[in-house]
């Protein structure tokens, strides 16, 4: 099966290629809805709620099926996922350009 992704960055993709590789393994199990949680950048603070716990951060993804193409379309699951990821690939790039 092919994958395509549609509006999410190739820097997002590489770096989370793991996860989408683990997601499509477990695709049968955990369906076509899946949260990739951020990575961290070494210099970013962690996001604390009201009651100083960690907080994660990151994005919902979701999958078409196209059984007939053998094709499968990840996009992220709305315009606020799909807001998160940018600003999230924003810092990957300040990040890596350091």
């Amino acid at each position: 099966m092919m994958t395509v992704f549609d509006g999410i960055p190739e820097i997002f993709i590489e770096r989370y290629d793991a996860l989408f590789q683990k997601w499509g393994r477990e695709f049968a199990r955990r369906g076509r809805k899946v949260a990739i949680v951020f990575d961290r950048m070494p210099d970013e603070a962690a996001v604390k709620d009201e009651e100083g716990r960690d907080v994660l951060v990151g994005a919902w993804l979701t999958a078409e099926v196209d059984v007939r193409d053998r094709t499968m379309v990840v996009r992220p699951a709305t315009d606020w996922d799909r807001h998160m990821i940018d600003v999230h690939c924003s810092k990957l790039r300040r990040w890596m350009l350091q």
